[in-house]
């Protein structure tokens, strides 16, 4: 951790100087309505590891959508969602068990997964009046919501769906400067603190009595962005993006699950993380 924010003070340590150098003594703090906002496509590497355990990754595409308001030069707001989905290349790489003889085979299976999620966030800004940003702080509350359905062989029952909601909220920063007059750099960093995360694991699916309801309450996660604005008209832009988002969940309560009445043992959904690299295009308006 500590080596990363060293990361972040130096990436963001210039922005930081331009900005207090050349902002305006007195701004305009009259607030205003003043929508801006973007829609995004692209392509990512997605994996979801519960280390010793299991492994499940592959190709995804994805697509997102922002709306926002800037109230005044100090001030802005925006909603943000996006979806993500597999293109049929996701690959798990685990196990299964026979409970009465405690045999372990591995098992390599295609698995069809998406996830889909929102966050708002409010953002301080320092900039060149309304037009003009350098650099913004933000925070605000976001949902994640995560569903694995691993494909079973021919003629066998073995596996199960998964479905994980994370709570967080973002703690992030945004910095851009102009290259030349139609490009523009950006960069964002963003920490998430896990408020709550919410897993089924769909055991009736093998027949049992039971789903299990875990809850995990320990978490956190980060992202990270490099990308570019080429501007078309003076608030029209083309962007391109490359980013990296990570997840590290700790493992939850225990849950007792049964078969026909009888107790098949206590279970936990185990420690995790998630990593996805990925690139972008869009349109900001």
């Amino acid at each position: 951790m500590k080596t990363y924010l060293k990361t972040l003070f130096f990436c963001f340590f210039p922005f930081g100087v331009y900005a207090l150098e050349t902002y305006p003594a007195t701004p305009n703090l009259a607030f205003g309505f003043h929508p801006y906002g973007s829609a995004k496509f692209g392509m990512q590497y997605y994996e979801y590891t519960e280390p010793k355990l299991m492994s499940i990754s592959g190709p995804m595409y994805n697509i997102s959508g922002l709306f926002g308001v800037k109230l005044n030069p100090l001030l802005k707001m925006d909603v943000q969602i996006y979806y993500s989905q597999d293109i049929g290349q996701n690959i798990y790489n685990g196990s299964t068990q026979d409970f009465s003889t405690k045999e372990v085979v591995p098992l390599s299976l295609k698995s069809a997964d998406y996830y889909l999620g929102g966050v708002g966030k409010v953002a301080f800004i320092l900039g060149d009046g309304i037009e003009e940003e350098w650099v913004s702080f933000y925070t605000g509350l976001g949902y994640r919501y995560l569903n694995n359905n691993i494909q079973n062989p021919p003629n066998q029952i073995v596996t199960y769906r998964r479905e994980q909601t994370y709570w967080y909220m973002p703690f992030g920063v945004d910095a851009s400067m102009w290259l030349n007059k139609n490009i523009k750099i950006k960069i964002n960093a963003e920490l998430r603190a896990l408020l709550v995360g919410k897993n089924i694991t769909h055991f009736t699916d093998l027949g049992w009595d039971n789903d299990a309801h875990f809850t995990q309450k320990n978490g956190s996660g980060s992202r990270l962005s490099l990308g570019a604005e080429f501007f078309i008209t003076k608030k029209q832009a083309i962007t391109l993006e490359a980013f990296f988002d990570y997840w590290g969940i700790k493992k939850s309560n225990i849950k007792n699950i049964t078969n026909q009445g009888k107790s098949v043992g206590s279970f936990i959904e185990p420690e995790n993380n998630t990593k996805v690299f990925g690139v972008q295009i869009g349109y900001f308006f």
